[in-house]
């Protein structure tokens, strides 16, 4: 009998034996590392190497050097919160549509006049930012985790709808990533303590618990350009948020080391990609 299964498909035409899963557990449970490490590795390992410094060469090895915590869990999302603005930054940089959308978010609403070709953004607390744009690096800044600078005047940032060029709010957003245990994220919308919208990387439906609850507290206006559920403005870079957890929970419990992140070629044919496995073990692909 025929199934569905995504799997790699090696140079020489044949199907990597330890990286083949049926589709339904692929699309409903956890993820076959060794595919995902072929899909995501190489990105994600550019992702913590050189946006947030969080992997460094130590006498010709690279080491991971995120600050552990007794729980796994815990100690991803420490780091995810971060990976989901370098996520943001990267599908503004590929996307002039995207860019578009986020800056629109930022703006609260006003569509930009000239084109969005003009603005790239960066994130505020990464190692590229200090790097590419010092003056524009601050790690501890309690609103703006990514602005977007006028990449032929780079210390000219976006500015929000109606402000004044010498001294108007900066277009931004804030990122927030968290698990189940979300109350904080609550606490901070009732209390309004950003001025900026907040694009929310959450885990199934916490995100509108979230929000029903805050408009149940009636004490926030206008909910819905300030919380913003990152599935209904860009869903790739959700499942690239996900992906990428379940990579780093693996590298946190020392299951994969860092330098199988970067020993696959990261090009998974596609993340549609159909294969149909008949029993005579000779499969057809579907494109």
């Amino acid at each position: 009998m025929a199934k569905i299964v995504i799997a790699v498909l090696e140079d020489d035409g044949t199907f990597r034996p330890n990286a083949v899963q049926d589709i339904n557990e692929w699309n409903n449970g956890e993820k076959n590392i060794n595919v995902m490490l072929e899909k995501s590795g190489y990105t994600l390992f550019d992702i913590l190497f050189n946006d947030l410094g969080k992997i460094i060469l130590n006498e010709g090895k690279f080491k991971f050097t995120h600050i552990f915590t007794k729980s796994t869990e815990e100690t991803a999302m420490r780091l995810m919160g971060n990976i989901a603005e370098a996520i943001i930054v990267r599908r503004c940089s590929e996307s002039i549509e995207l860019n578009e959308r986020y800056i629109t978010i930022a703006r609260k609403g006003k569509k930009l006049l000239k084109t969005t070709e003009n603005y790239i953004a960066v994130a505020t607390g990464h190692k590229k930012t200090k790097s590419l744009h010092p003056t524009k690096y601050n790690p501890n800044h309690t609103q703006n985790d990514i602005i977007w600078l006028d990449k032929n005047n780079p210390d000219f940032q976006l500015l929000e709808e109606g402000a004044k060029v010498t001294s108007g709010k900066s277009a931004a957003l804030q990122v927030k990533a968290s698990n189940f245990n979300s109350d904080y994220v609550f606490k901070e919308l009732k209390n309004e303590k950003y001025k900026v919208p907040i694009v929310y990387f959450g885990m199934r439906d916490n995100f509108y618990k979230i929000k029903n609850k805050i408009i149940l507290y009636q004490n926030v206006n206008n909910v819905n350009n300030k919380f913003i559920d990152i599935r209904d403005i860009d869903s790739e870079a959700y499942i690239q948020y996900l992906e990428y957890k379940q990579i780093i929970k693996k590298l946190i419990d020392k299951e994969i080391e860092v330098s199988d992140l970067i020993s696959t070629k990261d090009t998974l044919l596609s993340t549609g990609l159909l294969l149909t496995e008949k029993s005579n073990k000779s499969p057809i692909i579907f494109t």
